[in-house]
């Protein structure tokens, strides 16, 4: 069944939006949001297994109302990049939020979804739909417990998780938003990142940390606030105090939380997410090395291709060629002792 998307009007009225077959697509459908509702647009497309991929972007400019409707039974993992929405159904019926840089796997019995956000709110997402059948060939030897029983959902039942996106996850979500293959290697190459996608996911689950869980609610959410705020002033990050203050904890706690949560320290992640950045500016090949180092937060132009060498092992411009050259080119095994490429 197509799924249904109904928005609420200017005049507060439902109303259905009409889908099309989207351009360099084999298989999949596209939503335009009508010029009164802000520019936005959505991109589903099918693939192998009965899965499929959506690409969602809009700006709501009078706030969102929207009625989604899906009665193909199966898992949805949403990876949400920007934005706040406000979700909810019979099962959750005070809602949960999707925040920017979380991801969430989730399945219901009831095919109806509503979800709202605020009146200018610029809203992206990745979504991938997996049927229960293509996660229960892997058996409960593969899948995290828990996740096993509900492959097989009964009347009532639901499955809901949540974490932070990691580096590797991010990756995988540029390379998806920027695809630029056409026909049946755009869909293999789909086919591939969200089964990767699908596979992150299932570590997450299968790695329960007893450090992350005994982080608070109120904690997960100030170190999801401080990560946002240092991606958004990835040129000019607050200090390690201010940020602190952002998350509301001291600053030996922050740290501490963000090891639980991402692996690493707050500056740590911003200089990951720095040279993640810039690699994905200078394969992209419309940016001077220079405009790419001040752009992500570099003194110059010669510290930025220092950094992204000894991380990458690899100069940048002799990246952007091999990219250029060859779309799957693939950077060198880091070593996990030191962070750089063995040798």
């Amino acid at each position: 069944m197509t799924p249904e998307i109904l928005m609420r009007n200017s005049l507060g009225r439902l109303e259905a939006l009409k889908s099309k077959t989207p351009p360099d697509c084999e298989a999949g459908l596209m939503w335009e949001l009508p010029e009164t509702m802000g520019p936005g647009i959505f991109t589903t497309e099918d693939l192998a297994f009965g899965m499929s991929v959506t690409i969602s972007s809009c700006k709501v400019r009078s706030g969102l109302y929207a009625r989604l409707t899906d009665d193909d039974q199966g898992f949805t993992l949403v990876f949400s990049l920007k934005g706040r929405s406000r979700n909810s159904n019979r099962f959750f019926k005070n809602g949960f939020v999707l925040e920017p840089g979380s991801n969430y796997l989730y399945s219901f019995p009831d095919p109806v979804l509503v979800r709202e956000a605020d009146r200018g709110e610029d809203l992206r997402a990745v979504v991938v739909k997996i049927p229960s059948s293509r996660l229960s060939v892997f058996g409960e030897a593969v899948l995290p417990e828990g996740l096993a029983r509900q492959t097989t959902l009964s009347r009532g039942d639901y499955y809901f998780h949540k974490n932070a996106n990691s580096l590797a996850i991010n990756m995988a979500l540029e390379q998806i938003i920027n695809c630029r293959f056409r026909g049946r290697t755009r869909q293999l190459f789909l086919e591939s990142k969200a089964l990767e996608l699908m596979a992150l996911k299932l570590e997450m689950i299968s790695d329960n940390k007893p450090g992350e869980q005994g982080l608070s609610k109120t904690e997960h959410r100030g170190i999801l606030r401080a990560r946002e705020v240092l991606l958004k002033e990835i040129q000019h990050p607050p200090s390690i105090h201010e940020l602190a203050k952002i998350a509301g904890m001291s600053h030996p706690r922050l740290n501490k939380c963000f090891r639980v949560v991402f692996g690493c320290s707050a500056f740590e992640y911003l200089r990951k997410e720095r040279l993640e950045m810039s690699r994905n500016l200078v394969a992209g090949n419309g940016m001077s090395m220079t405009d790419i180092a001040y752009a992500t937060g570099y003194a110059n132009s010669s510290h930025f291709a220092r950094a992204f060498f000894n991380h990458y092992g690899i100069q940048p411009s002799q990246y952007r060629k091999q990219v250029s050259a060859n779309p799957f080119f693939s950077l060198p095994p880091m070593n996990p002792a030191k962070g750089q490429p063995p040798g």
